[in-house]
This record gives structure tokens, sequence and C-alpha cells, in this order.
């Protein structure tokens, strides 16, 4: 789904009925403005009890090829570092 929404003169942003439909968000729900390269992420925030378990598990070392990835979609690929060809990732 395709969607557009047009800033107001207050900063205003209203979202399309459609998306919130899709998403299921009804008025109130706090959303995050998350900002990635030249635009922005919209992530609804969690509540308390929807974060219960989601580290379960999770691994300690970080998210292998993260910032290699997050530095491609910026265009910043001059800070690439070569891996080694012992690494995983």
């Amino acid at each position: 789904m395709q969607a557009t929404a047009a800033l107001s003169s207050k900063f205003q942003l209203y979202l399309p009925k459609a998306v919130c439909e899709q998403q299921q968000w009804r008025a109130g729900r706090e959303l995050a403005f998350i900002p990635k390269g030249k635009g922005v992420l919209l992530m609804p925030v969690r509540e308390r009890d929807q974060l219960a378990g989601i580290v379960k598990g999770a691994r300690k070392g970080g998210f292998p090829g993260l910032k290699e990835m997050l530095l491609a979609e910026e265009g910043r690929t001059d800070q690439l570092v070569p891996r080694r060809s012992h690494e995983r990732g």
C-alpha cells in the first residue's frame, strides 16, 4: 500500500485512514519517529506488557552486519571495513 500525507503549517501530520486500519492503530496510539538516512521510520511504541520476554535467548554480541547495512543504506560505503575471511555474518 502506498499512501501520502501533507505536513500542516503547525507541523502536524495526519496519517491516512487506510494505513491506520491496516496497522490496527487507534486514536491515542503513541508512535516513534526514527531518523533513517534522508527519511523517517514511523514505529508504534510498545506497551510495557508487550515487552515481556522480548530478549529471551537474544545474543549479547549484537547483530552481525547491522552496522554495514545501516552505513550502506545511508550511502556511506566509504566507511565500511572489509571483513576478514574467518568472520561470520
